[in-house]
């Protein structure tokens, strides 16, 4: 049985869809785990964009001290005179890994943000172990959905599906009450699908998201499983900005114990038309 992990690259034959707003849907198979996966949006165009710019790299610096403090999760807000230029955010560890795991994660993904998106006023990068945004938005205490990734397992579950996607609905709604209940806004268990074989399934809520609204954001997510991501699937994913979920055949800290770092992959050659300014993929 195949496991995957969260690092992304945009194959020759993605799809790509667009909610009435200019954010991505990105739907990726999951044959190749050696790339993050990034989204930089609204190119700035001001004579001020040398402050913002200014601004968001001592963000990024923030951020990246601060993972060396053991911390899963840290937000700040850098701003000039008056609060002008004001830049926005965090960084999260998404599953509770080891603190030298998620501070090499976080620096990473600094490094690599700053210099993939270099004019944009928003961007996030996602990598197997943690996330990184940033945005000119009050982005804290929101629910935010979009740009949305989502991806599965190439293999089909094999054996009674309407059992196995019983168990999962289950266990994914177990696993939301309890993550919108706890204090760090996650959840992982596993549960027997036979005496042989086990499911495992893990989400997570950014911290400042209210019991309510981390509930909200991973009920439309596991909704999207067996419409839009991954109905009948052995595994897959659904990350938001704001929440995310995972579920697999294979125990998760395999891929952890293999996280590899590098570069994405140039952007393949779209059409103008096709993709809106902004978007890098």
């Amino acid at each position: 049985m195949e496991s995957f992990h969260l690092l992304l690259t945009l194959p020759t034959f993605f799809s790509l869809f667009f909610h009435c707003f200019p954010s991505p849907i990105i739907q990726a198979p999951a044959n190749d785990a050696t790339h993050p996966y990034y989204n930089c949006t609204r190119n700035i165009t001001s004579a001020s964009g040398y402050a913002y710019r200014s601004n968001v790299k001592t963000l990024l610096d923030w951020l990246s001290s601060n993972s060396s403090n053991n911390a899963r999760y840290y937000n700040a807000k850098v701003s000039s005179q008056n609060n002008m230029d004001a830049v926005y955010g965090l960084f999260l560890c998404i599953r509770d890994i080891d603190p030298k795991l998620c501070q090499l994660c976080v620096k990473e993904e600094t490094k690599l943000i700053s210099s993939l998106c270099t004019t944009a006023k928003e961007a996030i990068v996602w990598h197997t172990a943690c996330f990184v945004r940033y945005s000119d938005r009050r982005i804290f205490s929101i629910v935010e959905k979009s740009p949305e990734l989502y991806y599965m397992s190439e293999k089909d579950y094999v054996g009674e599906v309407g059992r196995f996607n019983n168990i999962l609905w289950d266990m994914l709604n177990d696993l939301r009450n309890e993550a919108a209940n706890a204090s760090g806004k996650l959840a992982d268990k596993s549960v027997n699908i036979t005496d042989n074989q086990k499911l495992y399934g893990y989400v997570w809520c950014v911290p400042y998201l209210s019991s309510e609204n981390c509930s909200w954001c991973l009920s439309d997510a596991i909704a999207e499983i067996p419409t839009s991501c991954c109905r009948g699937k052995s595994g897959g994913a659904i990350f938001y900005p704001s929440c995310g979920l995972k579920f697999d055949l294979n125990p998760f800290h395999k891929a952890h114990n293999n996280v590899a770092w590098g570069p994405p992959p140039p952007p393949p050659t779209i059409p103008r038309a096709s993709a809106p300014p902004g978007l890098s993929f």
